[in-house]
């Protein structure tokens, strides 16, 4: 159950200043990555024309991959931006369009910005009242996530206690940017101020329910029990799929380069073919109790910073260990047949999209 802690970080700062200019508030989702933001944004998406007869927008201007990443891409300047899926000009004109006093924004990207794109966030969206909402996801698990995301998207060939310990060895200022929470609130709260900035954690406990009636109440929204609550979205994968997908890349990466959409295709087929036959009802979990009490130990005073200038208490984090059984699985034990099997539904799923193109 909440606390009284719990309850007062879900109705902060609701009043909207008397300014006529900052009458109109824009509640910034910035992430984390890999704490639930897919799920958030798949909510967002599937109920917007319910917000919208509540009095509550959530803009198309710079919405591509359900989230608005497009407006992200702007400011930093990413070679991902393309002003035809709208920019920040499109979006404060469909504010003003609109009529609405409350939008929603979410993108996970939000979380790399630099100060200095914080910054000109704020000037570009200087007539509004702006507050951010963060979610935050305990290192070890975040990590664990990252990798599992990192493999499916075939950026990395290591297997996880190899990528963990170079991640782990990387310098204080590297590592800082895999998971100082603190120092990532902070840019938030130096620009838009601490009262504005609305940390929660990713945790069943901590949470109002599920993470996505969380976010709206964070948000001031009250009316939730109208709105559909969307599927928990972007699970990783078991780690005989994501063994299977990483030594396919390892192997593929000797005979094509620069693929990025066939490799992507592959990696669809593969989780395709891995629903098909229920590897993945075994949940993923790397986390060993050394490493959880390593990972804890390297982020421990960020984490304490962070729960004691944002939520008012002394640990972050409250779930322990919990001893769950380590994922198993040896690429070298998998049946030769299923291997054979499995290549075979790939290069059926090829040819049908040859010869039936999209």
């Amino acid at each position: 159950m909440l606390g009284k802690q719990g309850i007062r970080s879900l109705t902060w700062k609701r009043r909207l200043p008397r300014n006529v200019k900052q009458s109109r508030r824009i509640f910034i989702h910035i992430g984390s990555h890999k704490a639930a933001s897919t799920t958030i944004q798949f909510g967002l998406e599937t109920n917007r024309d319910i917000l919208s007869k509540e009095g509550w927008l959530y803009p198309t201007s710079g919405y591509v991959y359900k989230g608005h990443h497009n407006l992200v891409w702007e400011i930093n300047n990413d070679s991902r931006y393309d002003p035809s899926k709208g920019m920040i000009e499109d979006l404060i004109r469909e504010i003003d369009q609109s009529g609405f006093r409350y939008v929603l924004l979410s993108s996970e990207d939000f979380e790399n910005f630099k100060k200095e794109h914080i910054h000109l966030l704020s000037q570009r969206l200087s007539g509004f009242d702006i507050a951010i909402i963060i979610y935050l996801r305990r290192q070890d698990q975040f990590l664990q996530s990252l990798w599992s995301q990192l493999v499916k998207n075939s950026l990395v060939d290591h297997d996880f206690q190899t990528w963990i310990e170079r991640i782990l060895n990387l310098n204080e200022e590297r590592l800082s940017y895999q998971g100082d929470y603190f120092s990532l609130v902070e840019r938030w709260s130096e620009i838009f101020g601490t009262n504005n900035v609305c940390v929660r954690v990713l945790e069943t406990a901590q949470l109002h329910g599920h993470v996505f009636i969380d976010f709206l109440k964070a948000c001031g929204f009250e009316n939730t029990s109208i709105v559909k609550i969307p599927e928990n979205v972007n699970i990783s994968p078991s780690l005989r799929t994501l063994e299977i997908i990483r030594h396919t890349t390892i192997s593929l990466k000797k005979y094509i380069r620069d693929d990025t959409d066939l490799f992507k295709k592959i990696d669809r087929f593969i989780r395709h073919y891995a629903e098909r036959n229920e590897w993945d009802i075994e949940r993923l979990n790397l986390i060993d109790h050394e490493l959880f009490l390593r990972v804890s130990k390297i982020f421990e005073k960020s984490n304490s910073k962070v729960a004691k200038k944002y939520l008012n208490k002394e640990v972050l984090f409250e779930d322990g260990f919990g001893h769950k059984p380590l994922s198993q699985f040896n690429i070298q034990n998998i049946d030769t047949l299923e291997i054979i099997d499995l290549y075979s539904f790939i290069i059926a799923k090829l040819i049908k999209e040859m010869d039936n193109p999209i």
